[in-house]
C-alpha cells in the first residue's frame, strides 16, 4: 500500500455536528472512488468524541471502497471552558488565525503525499484563503439547497429588496422562485433573528465563490430537484463550477413533522388545524397527489445517485479532473 499513489483531499470541517456528519460522508465518498481523504476539525470538542465513537487513531489510513481516510486534529488552543467557545463572535475569528496556520502546517508535512484539492463547509470561509495561498484548487459543500444559496446570493449583491428592521414584514421576490414571505427566506438574513452573525459568515463564503479561482461548489441537492434554480445560479457565478452531489443523507423522519409554511418557533397550532391538515394529507384528492409527488421525488433522488445518475456523473467529472492533475503532477516529478 503505498498512500503516495493516490490522488490527496483534505477536508476541512468547523467543529460542530451538523457540519461534521455532511462533510465526513463526502469524504467517505471521495475515497470509495479511489482517493485518500485526510478528514481535519479541531481537538476539542470533536476529536474526541470521533475517537471514542469510530476508535478512530490519527493519521492512520482506514479503507474505504478503492480509496482510504485518515483524520487529523489540531487544538483551537483554547480551554474547555474557554468564555470564548462560547461566543460566536470572538471564537470564529480565533478559529480562523489558528486554523490557517494548523491547515499550511497539515499540507506541508503531507508533501509526499501532495494535497490537490481543499474542500471546506461554509462556517470555515478561510480554507479557500489557505488554498489559494498554497495554489491549491479549493471546493466547498453547501449542505442547504440551491434555493436558499441563491437567497443568499440575491442578499448580498442587494438584488432585490428583504426585510430590513423598519419594514420586517415585506416579501421576497427572486428570479426562479415563488414569492417568499418574510418568514420563508433563510432565517439568518432576516432582521430579527439572533443569529445574525452565522448569516455574516455564509455571505463570506459567497464572497469567496466569486473571487477564488478553480471553485467547486457542492451543493446537497439533485438536478432534477432544482434544475431551473442551478441554472440560473450557475449564470450569475460562471466562475464557479456549481455541481449537485446530493442528495447525500437520508432526511430524517422527524424533520418532515410540519403543518405549515415558513418558521416554526413559537408558532401554536390549534388541534382544529392538525385536524384538518391530517385529512388533507391522508383523504381525497390532495392525499393522492402528495402521495405521487413523495413516489416521485423519492424515484428520482435514487436515480441521481445511481450509477450513471445526475449527482454520480458531477462527483466522478470532480474526481477525474483531480485524478488527471495528480498523474501530470506525477510525469512532470512535482511533489
Amino acid at each position: 500500500m503505498d498512500p503516495s499513489r493516490h490522488t490527496h483531499v483534505m477536508l476541512v470541517s468547523f467543529p460542530g455536528q451538523g457540519h461534521v456528519n455532511p462533510l465526513l460522508r463526502l469524504g467517505k465518498l471521495i475515497a470509495s472512488k479511489g482517493l485518500l481523504v485526510t478528514f481535519v476539525t479541531t481537538e476539542q470538542p470533536w476529536g474526541k468524541k470521533m475517537r471514542q465513537a469510530n476508535k478512530i487513531q490519527d493519521g492512520v489510513l482506514k479503507p474505504v471502497g478503492l480509496g482510504f481516510i485518515r483524520f487529523e486534529f489540531f487544538s483551537d488552543g483554547l480551554a474547555d471552558d474557554d468564555e470564548k467557545r462560547f461566543d460566536f463572535d470572538a471564537f470564529r475569528p480565533h478559529l480562523e488565525a489558528v486554523g490557517k496556520q494548523e491547515i499550511k502546517n497539515l499540507v506541508k508535512r503531507y508533501n509526499k503525499e501532495p494535497v490537490t484539492c481543499l474542500i471546506n463547509n461554509a462556517f470555515v470561509p478561510w480554507v479557500c484563503d489557505v488554498a489559494e495561498e498554497l495554489h491549491i484548487p479549493s471546493a466547498v459543500l453547501w449542505v442547504q439547497s440551491c434555493a436558499c444559496l441563491t437567497a443568499y446570493y440575491y442578499y448580498h449583491h442587494r438584488l432585490v429588496k428583504f426585510p430590513t428592521k423598519t419594514e420586517p414584514d415585506i416579501s421576497v421576490e427572486i428570479p426562479c422562485l415563488p414569492l417568499l414571505k418574510h418568514d420563508e427566506i433563510p432565517s439568518f438574513l432576516h432582521p430579527s433573528s439572533p443569529y445574525t452573525a452565522f448569516g455574516d459568515i455564509i455571505l463570506d463564503q459567497l464572497k469567496r465563490f466569486e473571487n477564488h479561482k478553480s471553485f467547486y461548489l457542492f451543493i446537497d441537492t439533485f438536478r432534477e430537484l432544482e434544475k431551473d434554480i442551478i441554472d440560473h445560479m450557475s449564470q450569475l457565478c460562471p466562475q464557479a463550477i456549481i455541481s449537485p452531489v446530493g442528495p447525500l443523507f437520508k432526511m430524517a423522519q422527524t424533520l418532515r413533522v410540519r403543518l405549515g409554511r415558513g418558521a416554526a418557533e413559537g408558532m401554536i397550532v390549534s388541534r382544529e388545524v392538525v385536524a384538518e391538515k391530517l385529512l388533507e394529507a391522508t383523504v381525497g384528492e390532495k392525499a393522492v397527489e402528495l402521495r405521487e409527488n413523495a413516489r416521485r421525488w423519492k424515484a428520482e433522488a435514487e436515480a441521481a445517485v445511481a450509477d450513471g445518475g445526475s449527482s454520480d456523473m458531477n462527483f466522478k467529472e470532480f474526481v477525474d479532473k483531480l485524478v488527471t492533475k495528480h498523474v501530470t503532477r506525477e510525469d512532470n516529478g512535482e511533489h
